[in-house]
């Protein structure tokens, strides 16, 4: 990820860390399907001038989209989705008068898409899930994007939407054609940081862990070493909930994928057979459980930890009982506070979290860090309008950064709008019809900018910036998050999953039925309640309740 995670940023980022995520798998992006395609394409313009990346079209041309947003909870009055200054900058920079087909709530667009969908009404362009898109291609609905995308793509958008050997695109393709492009958040929503408790470390004479058979030995000796120094054995090494939300990361640096979150609940893997199976199967999971079990039978795990969801697990570090804690760069934010409120002395250092010994680099498991996927109606006139919006959006909002001649008109205007009493803080960014971001850590830039004592700080993240400086424990926070944390987010490369297809029959049906069984054998092996010699028939009751079946379809699909 260092080679293509240098560049890059979150547009909703900001939303995520004001909200202090509590859940160490909460991520902004709730949407995390793909798609597909098989549509024919309208013949892209040939002048020299239709080719500029940057073109305002004049006369200004119409384009209807689905804006999903509460109107009369978001905007002034006065203000409403097409009539406001958002609106205005897309029609003033770019010439493109964004008409709202459909508006209606987040939690209807699903229900109004596929409405429109079913009547052959959709909008002009629209974000929607790998679901959605796949109903829309096999309809014969949606643009062929392969040629236009070539030809007005600024260098920016691409680097932006190209990342990672250009996978967030694998959902979006038939055949090598691109129906669609894709929308990404920042996958530093996604990177795991690990967490422990320094003092407790020094004082128990360990050194920082550098493998994660290190890490765990670590939880034992927080157990047993009385790290706290009240001379009871009540200390617990690893922190665990009922959702096993952050056990994906321990299996993880064994090379195993399991799915156990939420965030992750679809990590369909192939195998040297070329057949897709769920990693929550894979035989080299049992070692870890295992492992997990030793821990837990001799108390580095919540005995209880079965029943507690992430808000009464998260009790035990507020009460600094917890030594190491699996989480993301904003989990300073929450719960971690929690626990320098109660015990200032409390220290907590962010490291990257190891590989286990002879697994070389730590790869992180990941959903497509994507809002959804943009398609363009079949038949609009003006096709290669979408890659234009994208490449305003990318340098003047989404990843800024990557503009080397300064602040473009865009940015001007869209900074314009946010600093006026009217429409700061009202989320502008929602305002907009589509939204992408780069990836881009923003440690080093704080940090260096810290040091040299700028008190400003990088005009993209102000707001952030000035936090750190709040005096107590709101600072602590901030800076722990953007000084240090965030800095520990890097790794080489990160792991999707193999199936980038739409939802299968079986699996849509099953998918809560296959979570439940899955979630329920860990725990259980974890606990000791059921042994690992089962871990066998774990697997044959998973492949018959849908297992098997789901990846017969994934593999009918990429066959068609």
């Amino acid at each position: 990820m260092k080679k293509w995670l240098a560049m890059a940023m979150s547009v909703n980022l900001l939303a995520v860390v004001i909200s202090g995520c509590s859940d160490p798998t909460a991520t902004p992006s709730e949407d995390n399907e793909k798609q597909e395609q098989a549509a024919t394409t309208a013949p892209a313009p040939e002048t020299s001038e239709e080719a500029n990346p940057f073109k305002k079209f004049n006369p200004p041309i119409e384009m209807s989209t689905l804006y999903a947003i509460d109107e009369a909870n978001t905007f002034p009055a006065g203000d409403n989705a097409e009539n406001n200054p958002m609106h205005q900058l897309f029609l003033d920079e770019m010439g493109i008068d964004v008409k709202a087909k459909i508006v209606t709530t987040p939690s209807s667009k699903e229900d109004k898409l596929q409405l429109a969908i079913t009547s052959h009404d959709i909008p002009d362009f629209a974000i929607v899930n790998q679901s959605k898109l796949n109903q829309l291609i096999r309809g014969d609905m949606v643009e062929d994007l392969t040629e236009v995308y070539e030809k007005y793509a600024s260098d920016n958008l691409r680097e932006v939407l190209e990342q990672n050997d250009k996978k967030l695109f694998a959902p979006a393709m038939r055949d090598g054609k691109i129906y669609a492009l894709p929308a990404p958040t920042t996958i530093y929503d996604y990177m795991p940081v690990l967490y422990i408790r320094k003092d407790w470390r020094e004082k128990l004479g360990l050194p920082e862990p550098t493998t994660m058979d290190q890490v765990l030995d670590m939880a034992e000796k927080f157990t047993t070493g009385d790290p706290d120094g009240n001379g009871a054995q009540d200390t617990l090494g690893l922190y665990m909930n009922k959702d096993l939300n952050s056990l994906n990361y321990i299996f993880n640096a064994y090379g195993v994928y399991p799915d156990t979150s939420i965030s992750l609940s679809n990590m369909w893997l192939k195998d040297q057979d070329g057949n897709y199976y769920n990693g929550s199967t894979d035989p080299k999971a049992k070692p870890i459980l295992e492992r997990l079990n030793r821990l837990y039978d001799m108390g580095a795990i919540d005995k209880e930890f079965a029943i507690k969801d992430a808000g009464k697990a998260n009790e035990f570090i507020a009460s600094n009982k917890i030594g190491i804690y699996f989480g993301l760069f904003f989990s300073p934010l929450s719960p971690l506070v929690d626990s320098v409120k109660n015990n200032p002395n409390a220290e907590w250092e962010a490291l990257s979290v190891p590989a286990a010994e002879g697994q070389g680099s730590f790869i992180p498991g990941a959903p497509y860090n994507a809002y959804g996927w943009v398609y363009v109606k079949k038949g609009f006139e003006h096709p290669e309008a979408l890659v234009t919006m994208m490449n305003y959006i990318s340098d003047g909002y989404g990843a800024p950064w990557l503009v080397k001649d300064g602040p473009t008109s865009f940015q001007q205007g869209y900074e314009k709008v946010a600093s006026d009493p009217k429409y700061a803080n009202k989320g502008l960014n929602n305002w907009m019809p589509l939204q992408i971001a780069g990836n881009i850590n923003w440690g080093p830039i704080f940090k260096e900018a810290y040091e040299k004592g700028d008190k400003e700080g990088p005009a993209a993240k102000r707001a952030d910036y000035k936090r750190m400086f709040q005096e107590g424990i709101d600072g602590w926070g901030w800076k722990k998050t953007y000084l240090e944390a965030y800095l520990k987010t890097e790794y080489e490369s990160v792991r999707y999953p193999d199936y980038s297809g739409p939802p299968t029959e079986t699996l849509s049906k099953t998918e809560s039925i296959l979570n439940k069984e899955k979630t329920e054998a860990y725990i259980a092996f974890i606990m000791g309640a059921r042994p690992l010699e089962e871990f066998g028939d774990f697997v044959e009751t998973f492949n018959k309740l849908g297992g098997s079946k789901i990846a017969s379809e994934m593999i009918a699909f990429e066959q068609e």
